[in-house]
This record gives structure tokens, C-alpha cells and sequence, in this order.
């Protein structure tokens, strides 16, 4: 079914809590089935962990460092992704495996850029909790402000803070205590002159598990590193200083590239939900009803794939749930 062929969904108020790519692609589908498709993101950005950081020496993407795609539906996306100049293969040396790699365009968080059509995404409005009263659901935020009057709910946030917002809905959203995800301390480093170690990717590096000459990926500018803390060091090291944290990465990159040039830029993120450990197994979750849906990579594998069909066939399954309930 085409998305123009049907709006059985004119009219009705949908949230959708979570601006990365699994929220944001329920968000578009949802929204060309006639939704009326308000999103709500904690961050100034968008994207989620498809982040790109913006500095003085140069964008750094400093969460997902590429993706791929292996599934048709997937690949046709990713295709029309292209063509619109929202991503691009990268073939970085040291590439390993024989999938293509791709990155968004200018920076990985534009590849969901292009996700924000017919609806309006609120930054920076952290959803504590959602309630439902009166046939309609509620959304409390942060600063104690609250808006009500949605007919449908979906929760695209990692594992651990969708089960705080869907716990008074019970079944079948007890499974996400099934997910766990893992951390993930990031460095990022913009360079006063040119630096080449002689790779642009290298895994596992003593507690890094990723290093990347970030500017050799299509359209960035300037010299940048991207060093990444495997999961047991950024465990171990979780709640420590940002200062402390860069310093201990700074001395482990060091290490393993040799010494580092001036820099016009350093930084570390602390990703407390980074990378998926263990699955629930299932594409998404939804309520009975239809009414309230959870969905992200953490459900089906660490991918940004897996986030992107989560959210596509989250979207689809409210769809059909409102084409039963209308006895089409």
C-alpha cells in the first residue's frame, strides 16, 4: 500500500517522544497517513545517536560513525536517501567487511534531517511520563508542564526510559526489561594542522574500540579524530569528570596514532545508552489497542537499520490496527 493510497489517520493527535531515526521515521509515516504528528526531543538536536557535533574546527559525528543496509525496503530508502544528497557510501582505509558503508550528509545527523516532513519536532521538552484519562493521553515534560488530547503514543527513547514511560500501560511492555544497552565515552578532536596515521578507521586499540580519521568521510571539512571507549572501560569510568575522562582518552589515542597536533577543538560524550548488548527480539511493542507503541534498535539488533524498520513497521501496525478498528 502506497503511503498516498490511505489517510486513515486524518485528524487524529499523535506524540512521538524521541527524535532519532526509529521516532522520526514512525513520525514521517504516520504524518502521510493523515496524523496530526507532534515530536518531542530532550535535546537541542535531532537524531539521536546519528549525532553530529558542530565546532569551530569543522562537524564531528560523534555517535553512529557509519551505517549500512542489507534489507530491499531499507535499501530503496537509503537509495532515495542518495539521490537527495542525505547520505553517502564512505570506503575509508582500513574498511573492513564486504557491506557498503554509509554516513549522512554533511554530518550523520542529516540522514534523519530528511525525516522532518508534515510535522514539527519540539527540542529540548524531556517527557517524564504519559497518562491516559478520558480516551485521550497526556504528556508530562520536565519543567512540570503537561499537554493533553493525544489519541496515539509513540516512544522511541532507549530501552531504560521507555519502560519508566510505558509502565502503567502493562502488557506486552514488560519485555523491554529484556533490552540491554551498553555505554560508550566519545572524543572528538578538531586538529590545528593536517594529521594522518596512516588509516582513517582502526579497531580495537587497547580500551578503544573505534579510532576514525572523521574528516576522510564524503563532504566534511577540516581534520578531525573520533575515538571510542569500548564498553567495559566507559562502565568502568561512567559517572568520571569529563576532564578526567578526556584526559585518560587523549593518553590512549595517543598511544596508539603517536603524538597528537595542536587542537582548535576537544570534547568528550558521555553516550550512557549507546550500543545494544542484548535484544528483546521483537520488531516493536504495541499496546492492545493500538494506541501506545515502543520502538527503537534495542527491540531488534544494534543497527541503525534495526531502528529504522522499528519504527516503519511500528507505524504500519498502527495504521492496519486503525484500518481493523474502522472495519476496513
Amino acid at each position: 500500500m502506497a503511503e498516498s493510497d490511505l489517510r486513515p489517520l486524518e485528524g487524529v493527535a499523535v506524540a512521538v517522544v524521541g527524535a532519532g531515526i526509529a521516532g522520526l521515521t514512525a513520525a514521517r509515516k504516520l504524518a502521510k497517513a493523515g496524523a496530526i504528528v507532534q515530536v518531542f526531543e530532550k535535546s537541542r538536536g535531532i537524531g539521536g545517536r546519528l549525532a553530529t557535533r558542530r565546532t569551530e574546527g569543522g562537524p564531528i559525528d560523534h555517535g553512529a560513525q557509519y551505517f549500512t543496509a542489507r534489507e530491499p525496503a531499507f535499501k530503496a530508502w537509503v537509495a532515495r536517501a542518495k539521490l537527495e544528497g542525505a547520505a553517502a557510501s564512505w570506503a575509508p582505509r582500513g574498511k573492513d567487511g564486504e557491506d557498503d558503508w554509509l554516513v549522512g550528509m554533511p554530518g550523520m545527523s542529516g540522514l534523519v534531517t530528511a525525516l522532518v516532513d508534515g510535522y514539527k519536532v519540539a527540542n529540548e521538552k524531556r517527557v517524564t511520563a504519559i497518562a491516559e484519562a478520558d480516551g485521550a493521553m497526556t504528556l508530562t515534560f520536565e519543567d512540570g508542564t503537561t499537554i493533553a488530547g493525544f489519541q496515539r503514543v509513540v516512544v522511541a527513547v532507549p530501552a531504560p526510559q521507555a519502560a519508566t514511560l510505558v509502565a502503567p500501560f502493562g502488557a506486552p511492555f514488560e519485555r523491554i526489561g529484556e533490552a540491554v544497552m551498553a555505554p560508550c565515552w566519545t572524543l572528538m578532536l578538531a586538529l590545528d594542522a593536517p594529521f594522518d596515521p596512516g588509516f582513517d578507521v582502526v579497531r580495537d586499540q587497547g580500551a578503544l574500540q573505534w579510532i576514525a580519521r572523521a574528516s576522510s568521510k564524503p563532504g566534511r571539512q577540516g581534520d578531525t579524530l573520533v575515538a571510542q571507549a569500548s564498553t567495559a572501560w566507559s562502565r568502568e569510568h561512567l559517572e568520571d569528570a569529563a576532564e578526567s575522562v578526556t584526559a585518560d582518552l587523549l593518553a590512549m589515542l595517543a598511544a596508539a596514532v603517536g603524538p597528537l597536533p595542536a587542537r582548535r577543538y576537544e570534547a568528550v560524550h558521555r553516550w550512557r545508552y549507546a550500543l545494544v548488548e542484548k535484544a528483546v527480539g521483537e520488531t516493536f511493542l504495541l499496546s492492545s489497542d493500538g494506541r501506545i507503541g515502543v520502538c527503537g534498535d534495542w527491540l531488534v539488533a544494534p543497527r541503525v537499520e534495526s531502528a529504522w524498520a522499528s519504527g516503519d513497521s511500528l507505524a504500519d501496525a498502527m495504521v492496519a490496527r486503525t484500518l481493523q478498528a474502522a472495519g476496513a
